[in-house]
């Protein structure tokens, strides 16, 4: 697909991918097949995987705790246990040592999901894709199934052997995670951290309570150093103060870690000033929250302004998660200089303000969070903030690239949940011209995961807000039009998507003329619908006029030339037209190395389709060269176990079939069937040529009892996913056929050879290269059947004369007894052996 963004200046490094057809024929031995990028490979861990985030590293008073805590687990084998107590207690510390701890005990995984951060279902999907390399089948995602179907598949699917423990933290009530709970099995351990007493009577609660007063101490010690011990009266008196809450402890130990010649004395002092404070604004609060909130103020008055603005900015993020790079995008629409950004991270870290999970991102503490929150809303500037976000969290969407390489994911997936939350929190203050990009990006980012149904979902949401918004006329819904119609093509469905890209084509002509560079693209999204239904005829005017349109643009349009060459290329390799492939391809290979690199994706899917070309031409000393550059960029960029590396090896092990090298061809062959199989499910339309190729290796061997099977199952899902009609069948009739022709089965070769003949012609015209191949296929196949009949005749006549021969023989042994006569019985019983072992075969 080519994505349609009015007025968009695209990046090379980055957009390009979107607006780049991705699919394209891909000729693997005699068949060509549509290649799309899917997610990024992931492979099966050999670890235990584990997403719980970092602790604070200052985990003290709570050995036993943890000790308890697993005995709940193991030795009353309780399902879900809940951590339960105020904020500030370190409940979700207590479940990050906790995980970390006991890992060995869950050899099935730690998955940690934070109910605050987004629909806990979504997360657990990202969880399996992204650390345990599953994936759905083909046959599931072209269902319409909902996220909770999806769930239920992963779950019953899981990979790896064993106990799984699911945290989920920071719960604020049942209905946060009962959908999720409801969904697991016996094998997943559920430990819950929250706030709220009671929150289902099944569930075995795990209370915390606040640390001993030594223990706090200890906690205070290891951040302020000996000072503690020295001022020991006034340093009880200062955990006392704070409740001995965990929390409140590493702010003022921060506070004292940044101010290392205040005394004891002098902080209690100043922590004592604040509570007094907060004891005359507040009705009602517990002496140990005000003394974390008197702790909250003291660490507020270390910040700069700078700071101060940083903190109340953060405070518009979802809970979970903050990518640095997400902060820096919304920082720069601020007036914040970036020199001044960097002291203001230190400060807030100093102070335990944020939280460190790595080192990309960050979280903050679910109370210092509202604590900022608070602070935030009595500012004067916090609508401006407000739109700096939504401007920096859009600019983010926005360059979200519609192909997704494993790197990509990695990056994306802790910056989506903001995204998402702000469309489904803040819908009425996005400014219009912020909408499109804001659901394109969720779209993209879920259908890079091949996440098709969350994917389907956002773009027919953001379709109808869009519509709403500023009806069927809007420029700016060409874009989400295309992006839900490649949805649905990608999924077979394209009854659905025509209408969509037609109404896409339609707005762009009224707006922009039939000249413009978006109406190339809508041109070319329609012929790629077209092709890929093998609707050939209906494809090729749409190409040719939208490449017209491309060369005749201003200026610098090499990169709007590289879909437009790689499909029309395509159409004609598919059509056998080489001659009139060969230069759009290498025109497409030039522009792509000069403009992208060797180094590219697009750049090896070029080398690939040209390679196949070459190997259609018998051009062999051309072919493996390219095959081999292309396999090792594919490899490299994405991955051993992606489904455009299994394409290039099943490419190259056809090479080596035809060259007889079968030794080396059939590992390639069966590691490629294996690849799209695991990555793409048992029924995927990618599986077809896979199987057609590895049959068409054993065919080659006389090892004809297995290369049955493999046509007739290639045959099976190629009619479910492709139709009876489609360009794909007449290659597997085809090669059924030639099957049972080497078996002498002439009747069934006959019957599947005239069906692949009658699709060629429809889909290739009368006059077609590829026509008249398989008509003198077909006369030999005739003349074949002749001869074998009348050698037939005259085999069973040699037979029955052998017969005659041996009968007359012996009726005149037994009349006369004569040895001559027994031996030339001998000898016509030897011949007539011969001769139906002959005919036989």
């Amino acid at each position: 697909m080519e994505s349609n963004q009015p007025g968009s200046q695209s990046k090379v490094n980055q957009n390009l991918l979107t607006d780049l057809n991705v699919g394209g024929n891909l000729s693997v031995g005699s068949i060509r097949q549509e290649t799309h990028y899917y997610a990024a490979p992931r492979e099966k861990p050999t670890s235990i995987p584990n997403n719980s985030p970092i602790g604070t590293g200052k985990f003290v008073g709570r050995i036993q705790v943890l000790e308890s805590l697993h005995t709940q687990f193991q030795q009353y084998y309780q399902r879900v246990v809940v951590i339960v107590g105020m904020g500030g207690l370190g409940k979700s510390e207590l479940a990050i040592q906790y995980a970390n701890r006991y890992q060995d005990v869950y050899p099935g995984g730690i998955c940690w999901l934070n109910t605050r951060a987004g629909d806990l279902l979504t997360q657990l999907i990202q969880y399996c894709q992204l650390r345990l390399g599953m994936m759905l089948t083909e046959e599931l995602v072209q269902q319409p199934l909902s996220i909770a179907d999806s769930v239920t598949w992963y779950v019953s699917n899981w990979w790896i052997e064993g106990n799984v423990l699911v945290v989920l933290d920071d719960v604020f009530n049942l209905l946060d995670c009962k959908p999720l709970l409801d969904l697991l099995s016996p094998r997943f351990r559920i430990l819950i951290t929250t706030r709220q007493q009671g929150l289902d009577a099944s569930f075995c609660e795990f209370p915390l309570n606040v640390l001993h007063l030594e223990d706090a101490l200890e906690l205070l010690a290891t951040l302020a150093g000996s000072r503690i011990e020295k001022e020991y009266v006034a340093a009880t008196a200062l955990c006392e103060a704070l409740g001995c809450l965990p929390l409140g402890l590493e702010l003022v130990g921060r506070y004292f870690s940044t101010n290392p010649f205040l005394s004891v004395a002098e902080v209690s002092q100043s922590l004592a000033l604040q509570d007094q404070y907060l004891m005359s604004q507040t009705t009602y609060m517990m002496a140990n929250q005000r003394g974390v909130l008197a702790a909250f103020n003291l660490s507020w008055q270390q910040l700069n302004e700078v700071a101060q603005q940083l903190a109340q900015i953060l405070s518009f993020f979802a809970p979970g998660e903050i990518p640095w790079e997400l902060v820096n995008q919304v920082v720069a629409e601020t007036d914040l200089e970036e020199t001044s950004l960097t002291l203001a991270k230190t400060l807030l870290y100093q102070q335990s303000l944020l939280q460190k999970v790595n080192k990309v991102t960050l979280q903050l503490h679910p109370l210092i969070r509202e604590f900022f929150t608070a602070q935030r809303q009595n500012h004067p500037n916090q609508d401006i903030w407000q739109q700096s976000y939504i401007q920096g969290i859009a600019g983010f969407a926005k360059e979200i690239p519609y192909v997704l390489l494993l790197e990509d994911i990695a990056r994306l997936a802790p910056a989506v949940p903001h995204i998402v939350a702000l469309v489904k929190q803040s819908l009425t203050q996005i400014p219009n011209k912020l909408l499109e990009p804001l659901f394109r990006g969720i779209v993209y980012f879920y259908n890079g995961q091949a996440l098709y149904t969350e994917a389907q979902t956002w773009a027919e949401q953001g379709l109808a807000v869009l519509r709403e918004r500023f009806g069927e006329e809007y420029l700016g819904l060409t874009t989400i039009l295309t992006t839900l119609a490649n949805l649905y093509q990608d999924q077979g469905f394209y009854s659905e998507a025509k209408p969509l890209l037609l109404q896409s084509l339609e707005i762009t002509k009224r707006h922009l003329g039939a000249d413009h560079a978006l109406v190339a693209k809508n041109l070319n999204n329609l012929a790629n619908l077209y092709k890929d239904q093998g609707l050939y005829s209906e494809a090729k005017p749409l190409l040719l006029q939208s490449l017209e349109i491309t060369k005749r643009l201003p200026g610098d349009n090499d990169l709007e030339m590289i879909p437009k060459l790689n499909t029309l290329g395509d159409l004609y390799q598919d059509q056998g037209r080489y001659s009139e492939a060969e230069p759009l391809f290498l025109q497409s290979l030039e522009v792509t190395k000069r403009r992208l690199g060797d180094d590219h994706p697009i750049t090896a899917r070029v080398l690939n389709s040209l390679a196949c070309l070459y190997k259609a031409q018998d051009r062999y000393s051309e072919v493996e060269p390219l095959f081999l550059q292309s396999l090792e960029v594919t490899k490299r960029r994405l991955g051993d176990d992606h489904p455009m590396t299994a394409v290039v090896l099943s490419n190259l092990a056809n090479l080596y079939k035809d060259q007889g090298r079968y030794s080396e061809a059939e590992p390639l062959f069966l590691q490629s069937l294996e690849v799209t199989k695991r990555r793409l499910g048992d029924d995927h339309r990618e599986i077809i040529p896979k199987l057609n190729n590895l049959a068409n290796l054993y065919k080659a061997q006389d090892r004809y009892s297995e290369a049955e099977p493999l046509f007739l199952q290639a045959i099976h899902i190629a009619k479910c996913r492709l139709g009876n009609d489609h360009p794909s069948m007449n290659i597997l009739l085809g090669n059924l056929a030639r099957l049972y022709k080497n078996q002498d089965r002439y009747n069934e070769s006959e019957s599947f050879l005239r069906q692949s003949l009658d699709i060629t012609k429809r889909h290739s015209g009368e006059n077609s290269p590829k026509v008249a191949e398989l008509l003198k296929e077909l006369v030999s196949l005739k003349q074949t059947k002749r001869r074998k009949k009348a050698f037939t005749f005259v085999r069973l006549a040699l037979v029955g004369l052998i017969i005659g021969l041996v009968l007359h023989t012996l009726i005149i042994f037994i009349a006369t007894q004569n040895p001559q006569v027994l031996f030339r019985l001998m000898i016509a019983l030897a011949l007539g052996l011969i001769l139906w072992a002959w005919n036989s075969n």
